[in-house]
């Protein structure tokens, strides 16, 4: 059964509750307007998919949440929804919180439910990927550990969040300039991300890297 678990953080009751009201029939969401209470439902509930703020929070910004919500709930995909007017906190939205997604307020509701179930089908997508491969390595475990496929798993499971995001969008046919716009990435940062993705995985292209993601059986059906 897929995670629809969504944590919305804004200091705007209101707004959170309106939010609910319009989402809550595609998501199970959970509100609070405090980080630390945030924190606290990260740490000691179930998973969340996707995590939505806004900058402007008490006891600290949107963007120092991210940071300490990636400690806690690394795979959780992570939007900034804010009406905060300068653009230089997008840099450190996607540096230090590592969003996924930056949305300006209003946000029409189409646009936020489809940010959302994007966010929700990649988290479902990556967790089935290191589900399967963590289970598949332990069935390895009782043969040689030269075995291709085996190591093949081994490699893969180095891999970063932030590296497997890139090599799931390089399977789909996207382009650095895509990746990097997709992102709010430079392309430079994406290049930079693929060589570590190759080196990790022992090829030298992409061709080769999304040869190897397609080995064994815990290739996902979305490819």
């Amino acid at each position: 059964m897929q995670n629809n678990r969504i944590l919305l953080l804004d200091d705007n009751l209101i707004s959170l509750k309106s939010i609910k009201k319009e989402l809550s029939q595609k998501f199970q969401i959970i509100i609070t307007d405090r980080p630390k209470d945030a924190l606290q439902y990260l740490t000691e509930s179930s998973p969340f998919a996707a995590i939505v703020a806004e900058y402007l929070l008490p006891e600290m910004n949107g963007i120092q949440f991210f940071y300490l919500s990636q400690k806690i709930a690394l795979w959780s995909q992570r939007i900034m929804l804010t009406s905060y007017p300068d653009n230089s906190i997008v840099i450190d939205a996607v540096n230090k919180g590592k969003i996924h997604s930056f949305l300006r307020k209003p946000c029409s509701p189409s646009i936020l439910t489809d940010t959302l179930t994007s966010a929700v089908t990649y988290y479902n997508l990556l967790a089935s990927l290191k589900s399967d491969l963590s289970l598949d390595s332990n069935h390895f475990q009782g043969f040689s550990q030269s075995s291709d496929t085996f190591e093949n798993h081994k490699k893969l499971n180095e891999l970063t969040n932030r590296e497997w995001e890139i090599l799931d969008m390089i399977a789909m046919g996207y382009s650095n300039q895509d990746i990097a716009f997709k992102l709010c990435l430079t392309i430079g940062t994406i290049k930079s991300h693929c060589c570590n993705i190759f080196n990790k995985l022992g090829v030298s292209s992409r061709t080769k890297a999304v040869a190897l993601l397609h080995t064994g059986p815990f290739m996902s059906s979305e490819y």
